[in-house]
Formats: C-alpha cells, sequence, structure tokens
C-alpha cells in the first residue's frame, strides 16, 4: 500500500511541475520528461483498473487466432485503431504491456497538446485532471483516448473550420465510435448561453435534489423501449441500457454521496463565476459542454449509458476547474482556491483506496 500511495501521489506531484515550468518556459525537455513518465508509469502498471484484465486478455487471444481477431472486432469488440495496433505489436512479437503503453501515450500527449490553448492556465488544468479524471481514464480507457481527441478539436469549432474538426471526429471515432455524439454540437456549441446565472443554479439544484425522480424515468420507461428496438435490429450493445456499471457501483460503495456533495459546491462555484471565466477567457464552448454534462451527471445513477456518453460533456469540468483556480489565485482569492485544492486532493486521495481497482498499485514483473 506504501507504494500505491508514493506512485499516486508522485504522479500528481510530477506532473503539475513539469506542466508548470513547461507553461512558464516553453522548453520541450519538460513535455519529454512528463510524457515519458507518464508512460512509463501508468503504461507498465499490472491490473489497476476495471477492464485490465480484459484488455490483456483479448490481447493474448489476438495471438492464437488472427483472423478469428479480426471478424471479432468488427463486430465492434475495439474500435479501428485498437485493433490496428493490436495486430501491429503481434506482427513484431511485442508484449501485451506495449497496448496499455500506447494508450497512456495517445492519452497524455493529446492532453498536453491542449497546452497551445490554454497556456498559463494549464497547469492547473493538469492538476484537476490528475484528482478528478485520471483514474477514471485508467477504467474506461479508449473513451478517455478518444475524449483527447475531442478537446483538441475545441479550437477547429472556434475558427469555424468544419473539416478538420471533422478529421479529429474521425480520428477520435477510431478510439471510441460513442464519441460520434459530439458531430452535430459542431453546428450550435459556440452559440452563447442564454440563462442568467441564477437560472443556472436553480437547474443545477433542482437536477441534484430531484435526481433519482429523473432517473427513474428514465430506467423504467425510456430505456427499455430503446433496449427492445436495438435487440429488434440485433445491435450488440443494447445491453448497456439495462446493466449497471461495475465501475459506477463501485463509486457508490466508495462514498459517491460524499463526493456528488464535493461536485455539488465545485459545480456552484464554477456557474457562479461562469461569465466571468468565458469573457476573459473565451471558453464559451468548453463550458456550454460541461454544463450539459452537470445536467446529466447527477442523474446518470448507474447507468452505463448515460455514463458513457455523458463522459464527452461532464469531462470538460476538470478544464473548467483549472480556469477557475486560476482565476482565483489571480485575484488573491485564496481562502477559495486553498478550497478547491484541499477537496480535490480529498477526492483523489479517496479514489486510491476506495476507487473500482484502482489499488494496490504493482507493475508488470512483480
Amino acid at each position: 500500500m506504501d507504494l500505491t500511495v508514493f506512485v499516486y501521489l508522485f504522479i500528481l506531484l510530477i506532473m503539475f511541475a513539469l506542466s508548470y515550468k513547461y507553461s512558464k518556459c516553453n522548453e520541450q525537455k519538460y513535455l519529454l520528461i512528463a510524457i515519458s513518465l507518464f508512460v512509463l508509469l501508468i503504461g507498465c502498471r499490472y491490473n489497476v483498473g476495471q477492464d485490465y484484465m480484459l484488455y490483456m486478455q483479448t490481447f493474448l487471444d489476438s495471438k492464437n487466432d488472427v483472423n478469428e481477431f479480426w471478424v471479432r472486432n468488427y463486430a465492434g469488440t475495439f474500435e479501428l485503431a485498437f485493433s490496428i495496433f493490436i495486430r501491429f505489436c503481434n506482427s513484431l512479437g511485442l508484449p501485451y504491456y506495449f497496448l496499455f503503453i500506447f494508450i497512456a501515450f495517445i492519452q497524455i500527449y493529446f492532453l498536453f497538446k491542449y497546452s497551445k490553448q490554454s497556456g498559463a492556465v494549464f497547469p492547473f488544468i493538469i492538476f484537476f485532471y490528475i484528482t478528478c479524471y485520471f483514474q477514471d481514464s485508467m477504467n474506461v480507457m479508449r473513451q478517455f483516448c478518444a475524449f483527447m481527441v475531442i478537446l483538441n478539436s475545441i479550437v477547429f469549432i472556434k475558427e469555424k473550420c468544419f473539416y478538420k474538426f471533422l478529421l479529429c471526429m474521425m480520428v477520435a471515432f477510431c478510439f471510441h465510435r460513442s464519441s460520434l455524439i459530439l458531430l452535430p454540437f459542431y453546428f450550435f456549441i459556440n452559440k452563447p448561453l442564454n440563462l442568467r446565472i441564477s437560472l443556472q443554479i436553480v437547474i443545477l439544484f433542482t437536477i441534484f435534489f430531484s435526481s433519482n425522480i429523473f432517473y427513474s424515468y428514465l430506467a423504467n420507461t425510456i430505456f427499455p423501449k430503446i433496449e427492445v428496438f436495438l435487440l429488434s435490429q440485433n445491435i450488440g450493445d443494447a445491453y448497456y441500457f439495462s446493466n449497471a456499471d461495475v465501475f459506477l457501483t463501485e463509486k457508490v460503495k466508495g462514498g459517491f454521496g460524499i463526493a456528488s456533495i464535493i461536485a455539488l459546491l465545485s459545480d456552484f462555484l464554477i456557474i457562479l463565476n461562469s461569465n466571468k471565466l468565458k469573457s476573459k477567457y473565451k471558453i464559451n464552448i468548453e463550458y456550454n459542454l460541461y454544463f450539459i454534462g452537470v445536467i446529466f451527471f447527477y442523474i446518470q445513477n448507474l447507468s452505463v449509458t448515460i455514463y458513457r456518453l455523458n463522459l464527452y460533456f461532464i469531462t470538460f469540468k476538470f478544464i473548467m476547474l483549472g480556469y477557475l483556480l486560476f482565476e482565483f489565485i489571480k485575484c488573491k482569492k485564496y481562502p477559495l482556491s486553498v478550497f478547491l485544492v484541499a477537496i480535490y486532493i480529498a477526492w483523489y486521495v479517496n479514489g486510491i483506496f476506495r476507487g473500482a481497482n484502482m489499488s494496490p498499485y504493482t507493475f508488470i514483473g512483480e
């Protein structure tokens, strides 16, 4: 357990320190060190994350019957990028952990690529990525690869470069097909959200306190109809609409009620300061996507469907938190700054001990 705590805290501290140095002097050596350390520590882990053994077994099975592997993946087990990479590793005789090295590299490379858009705010974005979503990224690996690609497509929405945005969406699709949900948002997500701050806060608290009502309606009325339709079309993903996610179940067991209170407080602060953040840092798109995510976050309960689709929206929260903390520090609102840092370090530490298969943290060969 001592190794587990050390690894997680080391990742948090070293990634923040290196991203801070990189944002200050823009020297590529800090970028290379950060990416290398992340890939080494995350790529060479063993059985950390809910789906680790499934990925490993799929990789090993692919060695036995290459043709059967391609047929199975054509049906949708893994998307194109992963299927091609697994086949590439097999052709070179590389061991299974190169798949996890590849996943870690894609995630951290595209995250650091976003630093060009965020500038001095980037170290704070890294802090909240590690404390909020880093552990999730080891459970929902392919989707986080897709999300990091999408994160870098936001600039093309701002610049109204549809073809470049479409190219990013195609790349994201190669990592996880659910990423296509964001494609239609290109046409309207950059429009101002014409809701007063007070109304947004009312929506936030209404959703929070009425979440069970909304979820019951979805689970008992909407989802069964969708599932019947998908089954009639022989679509294999139909089971998502009736099954609870093991990862989310573990979150509930790990004190998700307290986590919801922490989430609510931080969401309140983001929304309360949203107009200032949007006008000052030009993050209208990021905020709009985040606000959609907030609405569905509190009603997702144990639904695999809502969680997986909402990941592309709610995950923008770590971007918003990064800008919020940067603004608090800049305006010398130190009590609020300390509060944000403290509650998310607590969130992170709780995830170490009570997250879905997050500990003990072991490396290959141990």
